[in-house]
Parts: C-alpha cells; structure tokens; sequence
C-alpha cells in the first residue's frame, strides 16, 4: 500500500492511499474484517463501486444496527476504541472511514466513528464507495 501524504480534517491525521490503491485497499480491509455473511449482503456494493476520498459530515454516517447490537461486536469495539484514543492522543494518523455511498453505512471504521463523535468533531474523511451505472443501449 502507497501511503502517498496525510491530511488534517477538524483536527484529526488521515493517512493518504494513492488512488490507483483506494479500491484493492478497501476490500482488503472488508476481506479481513467481514464475515461470510456480509459478503453476501454486501458485496455486490462492496466489488462493483468506485472508491471516492471525500469529506463527509458525522450526522449523515449511518451505522448498522444489527451489527451494534451484538454482544461480541460490542466488546471488539470497546477495545478498538481505546486504540484510536491513544492513536490520536499521540497525535499520529488515522484511517479513513469506509462507507457505502448511497446512504454513508458505515463497512469499516466503527470505533473511529465513535471517538470522533465524542470528540464532537462534524466531519471526517472517507472511502465512499458508489455502485457504477450501467449504460442503456438500447
């Protein structure tokens, strides 16, 4: 992975992915973070969207409910919420959030959604991914 720069949004490093790289990073992180199960609901937004870098404001991010309600998950997450504490308390970067861009749910970066929002910062940058149109020709 091409880590080409940082960028500061609200305060908060980003570390930069080249974009040739934006897309083989993202169903990296989804290939080792998903289970099979949300391969098959997600996918298809997953493989067939192209990856935008974008500011994106906090309010609009969409969690998903079901995941945040697992007792497991919310376990991970309290423990990936403390890293990112100490990541940003070090002043160091961090990875964008990766969302699905026809309604911003979130695919990977719950825990930094979580201390941005209680760090009451309004907007963040992430991979926002948008499904390819296919073209009529008839």
């Amino acid at each position: 992975m091409d880590i080409i720069n940082e960028k500061l949004v609200e305060g908060i490093k980003y570390f930069l992915i080249a974009e040739k790289n934006i897309r083989d990073f993202v169903i990296g992180v989804a290939e080792k973070e998903w289970d099979r199960e949300d391969f098959v609901k997600y996918g298809n937004d997953l493989y067939k969207s192209e990856w935008k870098l974008q500011e994106v404001k906090i309010e609009d991010i969409k969690p998903n409910p079901d995941l945040l309600a697992t007792e497991v998950f919310q376990k991970d997450l309290q423990e990936r919420i403390k890293k990112i504490r100490e990541i940003l308390n070090k002043g160091q970067s961090i990875s964008q959030l990766i969302l699905r861009g026809q309604d911003f749910l979130i695919f990977d970066g719950y825990a930094r959604y979580h201390v941005l929002k209680e760090r009451n910062i309004k907007k963040c940058l992430a991979h926002v991914g948008y499904k390819k149109m296919k073209l009529d020709h008839s």
